[in-house]
């Protein structure tokens, strides 16, 4: 049972990410009044660059051998 313990950091930084979601999902409407349609806007442009960025730096990789089927 001492293997579940390291496991904690990942289950609760995915735990909080969750809950961060759904909080920002549950009140988008309060968050876009808040911060205005101009800096939405200029939000939503930096995402879709940092997008962007990220898929130009990562490369194909193909899956380890333990992944692949091998009919028998």
């Amino acid at each position: 049972m001492r293997w579940c313990f390291c496991l904690l950091p990942e289950n609760s930084v995915f735990a909080i990410s969750i809950m961060l979601t759904y909080y920002m999902m549950q009140n988008s409407d309060y968050i876009l009044t808040r911060i205005g349609q101009r800096d939405y806007r200029a939000i939503n442009r930096l995402m879709g660059m940092l997008l962007i960025a990220i898929a130009a730096e990562s490369e194909w990789y193909p899956a380890p051998h333990f992944l692949c089927f091998k009919g028998g």
